[in-house]
């Protein structure tokens, strides 16, 4: 950027949406606790989406993004301390900490699961847990933060109460859900893209070492 780092003006945007965020649903008519409730799950899901955003994105434009790769890690610790957030509020508001009452509800599992796969891939963003696990381990662990995402995004969805007034007509329409379900969707894309392209990399590069070798033996 012309007037500040990538970086900072990266965490810039972060702040301004997560003040956003808070800001929309302080106009609301929704209690104060159910409104931190929202406001948190949200941030926590727009802070994994941009997570995951970041490498597909560094991979397509190096030159534009790879300054990002570092605070990504950050990004994503976040996402989980605002998940955590969410998920103490919920079972200490609605379900006085009974755990079973949770688990009888999918959409509430989902959540959960993917919060424990975040807890774990917190615990190993660090240089000293590449060191210590190995980059080939590292990667495998980390490789599970699409399923925190694509479960997140399932308890989402079903949880939300801003998006089901489009299908029922019924209530009121939270359009930040609106937004961060439409950021969602980019990341699944995204993902997708990056997914086939690099797959598409190493099919070619392994079909030219063969090629080489070919023309090598005759």
């Amino acid at each position: 950027m012309f007037f500040m780092r990538k970086t900072s003006f990266l965490f810039l945007i972060l702040i301004l949406a997560i003040a956003i965020i808070i800001f929309y649903h302080s106009y609301t008519d929704l209690s104060p606790v159910t409104m931190v409730i929202r406001a948190f799950g949200l941030i926590a899901y727009l802070l994994l989406s941009i997570s995951l955003m970041i490498g597909p994105l560094m991979r397509i434009s190096p030159s534009i993004f790879a300054e990002l790769y570092e605070p990504r890690r950050a990004i994503g610790i976040a996402a989980f301390v605002f998940g955590m957030l969410h998920a103490f509020l919920v079972l200490s508001s609605y379900f006085l900490f009974d755990v079973s009452k949770v688990y009888s509800q999918f959409s509430l599992l989902t959540g959960q699961i993917a919060l424990f796969i975040m807890s774990i891939l917190t615990l190993t963003s660090s240089d000293f847990a590449i060191k210590k696990l190995g980059v080939k381990t590292w990667q495998f662990i980390h490789s599970f933060n699409i399923f925190a995402f694509l479960l997140a995004t399932h308890h989402f969805v079903f949880k939300s109460n801003g998006l089901m007034p489009i299908v029922s007509g019924k209530g009121q329409i939270n359009y930040m859900e609106l937004v961060l379900i439409t950021i969602g969707f980019i990341v699944i894309v995204l993902r997708i893209y990056d997914f086939i392209s690099v797959n598409l990399k190493k099919s070619n590069l392994k079909s030219n070492l063969t090629n080489n070798e070919t023309k090598q033996g005759s």
